[in-house]
């Protein structure tokens, strides 16, 4: 070999060398990163700390909770300081929380509101002298001996005010079979038969076969399973037995609650506004007891009780009476393929409202959601997939519904114009709303009054065109985070 071959394969050999280190150094550090361990899991920070990384040490974000330390775990010395209860109670330190215990006349969690039997007199509530709307809540009130006698029979209700509910199950006072299941509701109780009986709950057979009865109703295809059975329903129909029809919208309700009619009638009211065209079946049963209905109808039962109504056809709003509380109305079970034109105070003063539909209403004609929930105080189900792109005014939409508190960062409000009062009274409403698009809101009047226990940061929102702020976030004293840069309007000036 020669002097010149023995330099190049040195040289060479080399090169290859310093390479084959720098590939080892490069996977080695790879491995090193990959393995990297997450010191955040699992979390060391107590009572819900937020763990954070900071050049490899753990740091406990403890700022949105009632504790302190290096581990969020020593309680702050009195979550009572900034905690007045209304200035209608009394504050105590719960675990590291306040909370409020109420004077004689006031209820809620801050002591915010008059209980049964008291009104609004000023910024305190006294007690009623004479009869009122609630004095009784849903008892029978009498004042003509100068005092104030409250007659709770067949109301489901005890106390001096008919304010405490009868849990009828608890205490055997129900009429349901011994193989029944007694569940306790507000005023009431309900009476369902146990797997392998069928039956109204009062009374309950055994089931030797389970398509012995034919409970598939609409066509649907009954598949025994012993005891049970299950129904294969044919297509526009669905529920346990197929009695739903898929276009419908069904609703449940309680003839002898408090609202309008006779304690054995159920009142479907209209809006004149609009034209209809629909058929109504007062029982879900598959027989209709009405078609080409132009207005209102009532449904009238034999007997008071809770019922099922199903409504297809051309129906665009359903006009809850907005002087009236309305117990009746239960529940939603199905919105159907109603193409709706307004949902204006559809449930107003729905005290008992719950909507168990799992498909999705068609919002896609509707710009007026304004007074929806207004006073639902029993509402708090999962809207967030609802298409409002095209809705304009949500004024009040959430006025009162006092258990309302849902994800709504999804929702497109891009064409609002009007938020006026939207989450008014809402008081258990504390979900992130940052993403949403107010940038065409032009009125934000008492938006947040009241939301006692909202805290998010809105300093990202687009606020410029709004000139209508009076009272924006009046009463809010949880509310520390940022709140949106207002430049032609002041929330404290009307």
């Amino acid at each position: 070999m020669s002097k010149g071959e023995t330099v190049n394969n040195f040289i060479g050999g080399f090169m290859i060398n310093k390479f084959l280190i720098l590939a080892l150094t490069l996977f080695l550090f790879s491995c090193s990163e990959t393995e990297k361990k997450d010191l955040c899991n699992p979390n060391p920070c107590k009572n819900e700390g937020i763990c954070k990384e900071d050049k490899g040490a753990i740091v406990c974000d403890c700022s949105n909770i009632n504790y302190t330390g290096d581990k969020c775990e020593v309680p702050k010395d009195d979550p009572c300081e900034n905690e007045k209860c209304s200035n209608h109670g009394t504050c105590s330190n719960d675990n590291g929380n306040a909370k409020c215990t109420c004077n004689i006349g006031y209820e809620g969690d801050k002591c915010e509101s008059c209980s049964p039997g008291y009104h609004k007199d000023g910024e305190s509530c006294v007690e009623d002298k004479m009869c009122r709307d609630n004095t009784c809540n849903l008892g029978n009130c009498s004042d003509t001996t100068g005092a104030i006698v409250c007659d709770c029979s067949n109301t489901g209700y005890k106390g001096n005010r008919c304010e405490i509910d009868i849990d009828e199950c608890a205490n055997n006072t129900n009429n349901c079979s011994k193989d029944a299941t007694c569940a306790n509701t507000a005023g009431a109780f309900t009476c369902t038969c146990n797997t392998g009986y069928e039956g109204d709950g009062v009374n309950c057979e055994k089931i030797t076969n389970g398509c012995d009865s034919n409970p598939c109703k609409n066509g649907g295809t009954c598949i025994d399973e012993g005891d049970s059975y299950t129904c294969n329903c044919v297509t526009g129909y669905e529920g346990v037995n197929c009695e739903i029809d898929s276009s419908n919208f069904v609703t449940k309700w309680k003839t002898d609650n408090e609202g309008s009619g006779e304690n054995n009638e159920i009142i479907i009211k209209t809006n004149p506004e609009y034209e209809y065209d629909y058929s109504i079946d007062c029982n879900s049963d598959g027989v209709i007891e009405a078609e080409h209905v132009s207005g209102d109808y009532k449904c009238v039962y034999d007997n008071p009780g809770t019922y099922s109504i199903s409504i297809a056809g051309n129906f665009p709003h359903m006009n809850s009476n907005t002087y009236i509380v309305n117990k009746k109305l239960l529940s939603v079970e199905h919105w159907g393929e109603i193409e709706w034109k307004s949902m204006k105070t559809m449930f107003y003063n729905c005290k008992n409202l719950v909507i168990n539909a799992t498909d999705k209403p068609n919002l896609n004609s509707v710009v007026d959601m304004s007074h929806m929930f207004d006073k639902a105080s029993s509402f708090n189900q999962d809207i967030s997939s609802w298409n409002v792109s095209n809705v304009k005014d949500m004024s009040f939409m959430f006025y009162e519904a006092e258990s309302f508190n849902q994800d709504l960062s999804s929702w497109n409000v891009s064409k609002e114009t009007k938020l006026v009062a939207t989450f008014r009274g809402a008081s258990s409403f504390n979900q992130d709303i940052s993403s949403w698009n107010v940038s065409n809101v032009r009125d934000m009047r008492g938006m947040f009054y009241r939301a006692k226990a909202f805290n998010q940061d809105l300093s990202s929102w687009e606020v410029d065109n709004v000139n209508s702020c009076f009272i924006f976030d009046r009463d809010t004293d949880s509310w520390s985070k940022p709140k949106p840069n207002f430049i032609s309007c002041d929330p404290d000036q009307f």
